[in-house]
């Protein structure tokens, strides 16, 4: 396999990944997953933000949790592992943010 076919099947991957994961969060959490991307002022790079919301589209509807991922990274230079690893990210958030909703103190660690 040549090196711009692995890097090719590399990218569809993370990408592949990124999707299961937002769709898992989705279905798993009963949550509508947005990402945006912020430059914010100063910084050199981007800012990957996803937000997750609760009763979406709805007079009910509120920010369930949301997690940044810098980029780039040392960790995350290509923007589809980064966008990955800001899915992972929320997903972590998500379950921090329902394991505070089950303790009943509404505080997230």
């Amino acid at each position: 396999m040549s090196r711009r076919q692995l890097k090719a099947d590399d990218e569809a991957g993370f990408l592949r990944a990124f999707r299961d994961e937002v769709m898992d969060l989705a279905i798993d959490y009963d949550v509508h997953v947005r990402f945006l991307l912020n430059h914010p002022k100063g910084a050199p790079g981007l800012m990957i933000v996803g937000q997750a919301f609760k009763n979406y589209g709805t007079s009910d509807e509120s920010l369930y949790a949301t997690a940044e991922q810098p980029y780039p990274t040392h960790a995350a230079t290509r923007l589809h592992a980064a966008l990955y690893r800001a899915a992972i990210r929320l997903g972590g958030a998500v379950v921090e943010r329902k394991r505070a909703d089950e303790r009943g103190d509404g505080q997230v660690p």
